[in-house]
């Protein structure tokens, strides 16, 4: 049985922590509804690419990672999917981003220096919080111009 005074002390525990939480969780929900919002008016007005993957003929998703860590995974990846030899190991996170979406850079100058690495951001915009998603992609994997129809077709037929 709990004495007088540990039934206080657990009473009051509980409402303060009732109360952090009613307190936390608008301040929470608050900053997830605009956090989308601000990152989309910081990169508006920068450069608007389309990330997918040709290597092997066909049009496919571009494989991302978030962390910095796993650069160079992505990088030994790619590298060798370029020379045709159907990619390597996939030693990091299996993450995509779609391949008909508008993204954007964060930096519009890592498309022109000596960086293997470019970090975009795809907006849903269909949500109204503007959630998105922010990644390293393989900057062989950018490409200024949407997908050819013709890429667009050959997808098609596999599916």
């Amino acid at each position: 049985m709990l004495s007088k005074r540990k039934f206080r002390i657990m009473v009051g525990t509980m409402l303060v922590l009732m109360a952090m939480v009613g307190v936390l969780s608008p301040i929470y929900f608050f900053y997830l509804r605009f956090d989308g919002k601000r990152m989309y008016n910081r990169l508006k007005n920068n450069k608007q690419v389309y990330v997918n993957d040709t290597y092997n003929g066909a049009i496919n998703s571009a494989m991302y990672v978030t962390d910095n860590s796993d650069t160079s995974a992505l990088i030994e990846f790619y590298s060798i999917a370029e020379l045709g030899s159907g990619g390597g190991f996939i030693k990091f996170p299996i993450r995509t981003m779609p391949y008909n979406t508008v993204f954007y850079l964060v930096n519009d100058a890592a498309l022109y220096n000596g960086s293997k690495v470019i970090e975009v951001v795809y907006f849903d915009t269909l949500s109204n919080t503007l959630d998105y998603t922010r990644g390293l992609v393989y900057k062989g994997t950018v490409h200024m111009n949407p997908p050819s129809d013709s890429l667009l077709i050959r997808k098609d037929k596999f599916h």
